[in-house]
């Protein structure tokens, strides 16, 4: 008989903060030095208390029902709701992770000439298949992979902080007028830097006592995100100044910071330190989401919602689901091959993922706690604002940067409700025969 392996609220931990501490508190620092200037460290506080009830609501699910993916939370709605809630989130999720991989093959061509001389996409397929490979010994060899790539995060992060703090100056804090404006044009940065504290709820039939410790890791990894987010823009620019928001990305504030902070060839030691830690940080979110967002497809296949629903239920003998794992594998190497890159259109595919599953949730939540009270009534409509939030700021997206990878979530949604709508038949077509149980 397969042994379960559980994950313990430190591993759920180290899973949500691997997938919300990626590249994004990297990357957004010029951005948000360019569009806030002095106060864009308050954007990370202010995106916070905006998605503060989904953190609530997330929480309460857990502990209402132990156990519950995005499938149950979406099925107090109703069955397709909740079908299109998991399946959403499974494929559009994998394009964050195709994203954080190809960060990492990106960063590591800048520091060593060795990935340099290959294309960047034929590494992005040997590293994937390195990683369905560690998957398929599930729990016993992620552990240790999420404690590794949580320690470079840290590493990567404390770099960066120590030489700010050298360099901080108080004076540096001078706030304009447009300082001002500039803070709502970039929540979108925030609430991109946050997404994946929702992680829990694809492995939460896998963590030991879900009900205590599944809303613990989404409350502790979202408290210890924010803080990071928030100290690491507040010191670079106490170090740079509004020089940081002329800079052309973060490899050049990174790299200014410590030139600055370190001399000589100590500043070129840790520079690549720097840089391979980042690019690990990239590399570690990856791996997370793959890690964590191939149970969504096993749940559904538990409930007979999908066709080949046997197939996907099969765990080696490390209890990891074997066809789940090359199903997600090829979905992911599918978003490399087409998007070849892109960010912009794996941004988009990952924010309609997550707004979907947010927003069935939300409302799931609703319908559960609707009669239980003012306070999970005022805990629902702030839910609902979060949600109205997300959507505005994908409209967005898709009115400046167009809709193609909103147009490749949307098939990828067809293609699961035709197999939906299969496996419904397959289920009534069984109802109708002698000696055979029903499917759902």
């Amino acid at each position: 008989m397969l042994k379960k392996q559980e994950l313990s609220l430190a591993a759920a931990f180290f899973v949500n903060v691997n997938i919300m501490l990626g590249s994004g508190v990297f990357i957004n620092s010029v951005t948000l030095a360019r569009a806030a200037g002095a106060l864009g460290a308050l954007v990370y506080p202010l995106v916070g208390l905006l998605i503060l009830p989904l953190i609530i609501i997330f929480s309460l699910l857990l502990a209402n029902k132990p156990g519950g993916t995005f499938f149950e939370f979406g099925s107090l709605l109703h069955p397709v709701a909740g079908f299109l809630s998991s399946w959403g989130y499974f494929v559009g999720k994998l394009a964050s992770a195709a994203l954080g991989l190809h960060i990492f093959v990106t960063l590591m061509q800048s520091v060593h000439p060795g990935f340099a001389a290959v294309n960047a996409l034929v590494v992005d397929a040997i590293i994937l298949g390195v990683f369905v490979f560690l998957t398929l010994f599930n729990v016993k060899t992620g552990r240790p992979l999420q404690y590794s790539f949580f320690m470079m995060k840290i590493v990567a992060v404390t770099t960066v902080l120590v030489a700010s703090a050298r360099l901080w100056d108080p004076v540096q804090f001078v706030v304009y007028r447009a300082d001002w404006w500039g803070i709502p044009s970039s929540v979108t940065f925030g609430i991109f830097a946050f997404a994946g504290f929702e992680a829990t709820c694809s492995l939460s039939k896998n963590i030991q006592n879900p009900s205590r410790n599944g809303p613990r890791a989404v409350i502790f990894s979202y408290l210890f995100v924010m803080a990071v987010l928030t100290l690491y823009q507040l010191l670079l620019y106490g170090a740079l100044g509004s020089e940081l928001g002329i800079l052309n990305g973060f490899q050049e504030s990174v790299g200014l910071v410590i030139s600055r902070a370190f001399a000589g060839s100590l500043a070129d030691v840790v520079r690549v330190v720097a840089f391979v830690c980042i690019a690990s940080s990239a590399l570690g979110s990856s791996y997370a989401i793959l890690y964590s967002n191939l149970w969504n497809l096993n749940t559904l296949a538990q409930y007979q919602v999908i066709p080949w629903a046997s197939l996907f239920k099969r765990f080696n003998k490390y209890y990891a689901p074997i066809w789940c794992v090359l199903a997600a594998g090829a979905i992911e190497l599918g978003y490399l091959l087409i998007s070849k890159g892109e960010i912009i259109l794996l941004q988009q595919v990952t924010a309609c993922a997550s707004t979907l599953a947010y927003a069935l949730s939300v409302f799931g939540f609703c319908a559960l706690f609707y009669r239980s009270g003012w306070r999970y009534r005022i805990v629902g409509l702030c839910g609902v604002g979060s949600i109205l939030l997300f959507a505005y700021t994908a409209t967005a997206n898709a009115w400046f940067y167009g809709v193609y990878g909103y147009s490749i979530f949307a098939l990828l949604l067809l293609v699961g409700l035709i197999g939906f709508w299969y496996a419904t038949v397959i289920n009534k077509n069984r109802q109708g025969q002698p000696g055979q149980e029903p499917l759902l």
